[in-house]
């Protein structure tokens, strides 16, 4: 398809910090799937994870047992979700 002069195509936008509702300090709660390996069904574990820092283009948590992971923004809403990345 086209666009025609005037025409503006319009990017999609991505999920922020903003827009998914995180404070610093804060705990969430990750509904990730559990590895086929250990299940043959595809089942969901809830993680909580406090976030530590926000930057531009991702977050970093860390779990209960002190081990810090960084996620994108978008892997985040997915993760609320439960949804595969």
């Amino acid at each position: 398809m086209r666009l025609g002069r005037g025409e503006n195509w319009e990017r999609p936008q991505n999920p922020t910090k903003e827009s998914l509702c995180l404070e610093e300090g804060k705990t969430e709660i990750f509904l990730m799937p559990e590895s086929e390996e250990t299940s043959p069904k595809k089942k969901l574990v809830k993680k909580k994870m406090k976030l530590v820092k926000c930057y531009k283009h991702h977050a970093v948590f860390e779990s209960k047992k002190g081990i810090r992971q960084s996620y994108r923004y978008w892997d985040i809403e997915k993760l609320l979700l439960g949804q595969p990345r």
